[in-house]
């Protein structure tokens, strides 16, 4: 029996010895930062804390620290906030009093013995200390709201402008999402002229008519984009070719050749009424940028 009684007290000064080198590094009982005088020492906050974990810290850490009893009192000297001593972090700052405090006080007050154990009846005014800490929180949920409110109206915003520029008046050039130039004619409607450039190939000069179509002239992805004339002189007058795509062919081309007919896929630039649809036209524009892209266009 001896040899366990022993044990027993060793164990227990173990105990108290690892509790009083946790308290000289600031840590308390229940894990949390904790520094300072009896005067003036600070509780760190973490995530997800209730005022029972603030009590429970600052009681376990002023037993340890300071030597206090079961009746002397850990008073909230100003309450969460930023921190004096930690730069980016928040904390609330007790004191260690006497039994009853000093007089005149009404500063949020708890035994050390009942914030220990976490007993909240006990603690005359923790209920003000947790509702303080709610309304910090509701707060912060409330300007949370507010940005994603503002967020989601800009968001609005956005998009409203996108849906402003697509569907409106043709301008008599538009550079298309692979950087080629492409005009509009004045005297025809629904009739663009797509320029020639250096490299570019047949999938380049659907891809920048079916860009054009589809910002300028409502076109749906099942409509036809046609070709009315094969390369000619480019409408701007310089020594450029140019292919002439209409969504709203003459009647002796509204019943061209299309890709796959008689087992020919091959796109072609040269043979009036020749058609795509114009979400296939488009589906090139991925492919024909990072052709340009990869030499130096853009």
């Amino acid at each position: 029996m001896a040899r366990v009684a022993r044990l027993v007290g060793a164990l227990a000064l173990l105990l108290l010895t690892s509790l009083a080198a946790a308290a000289e590094r600031g840590v308390a009982r229940n894990g949390l930062s904790v520094a300072g005088t009896a005067e003036r020492f600070e509780v760190y906050s973490r995530v997800g804390l209730s005022g029972r974990d603030y009590f429970c810290a600052a009681a376990s850490f002023a037993r340890v620290q300071f030597g206090a009893g079961a009746t002397d009192r850990v008073v909230i000297v100003s309450g969460l906030g930023p921190s004096r001593t930690r730069p980016n972090q928040r904390s609330v700052v007790f004191a260690l009093r006497p039994p009853g405090g000093e007089p005149g006080q009404r500063l949020r007050q708890c035994p050390v013995a009942s914030a220990r154990r976490g007993d909240e009846p006990q603690c005359r005014d923790r209920r003000e200390f947790l509702q303080i800490a709610r309304d910090q929180r509701r707060r912060r949920l409330i300007v949370r709201g507010l940005l994603l409110v503002a967020a989601a109206a800009a968001l609005t915003g956005c998009v409203a402008s996108v849906s402003a520029s697509s569907g409106g008046p043709a301008p008599a050039s538009y550079r298309a999402f692979n950087t080629m130039l492409v005009f509009s004619d004045p005297t025809r409607p629904a009739t663009m002229a797509v320029r020639s450039q250096p490299r570019a190939g047949p999938k380049d000069f659907w891809c920048a008519a079916g860009d054009f179509a589809d910002r300028f002239l409502d076109t749906r992805p099942t409509d036809r984009i046609y070709i009315l004339r094969g390369p000619g002189p480019s409408p701007d007058g310089q020594r450029t070719r140019a292919v002439t795509f209409t969504t709203q062919p003459p009647p002796d081309l509204a019943g061209g050749p299309r890709p796959g007919e008689g087992g020919n896929y091959s796109l072609r630039l040269n043979e009036p009424g020749f058609n795509v649809q114009a979400a296939q036209a488009r589906s090139f524009c991925v492919e024909s940028r990072r052709k340009f892209a990869g030499i130096g266009l853009f």
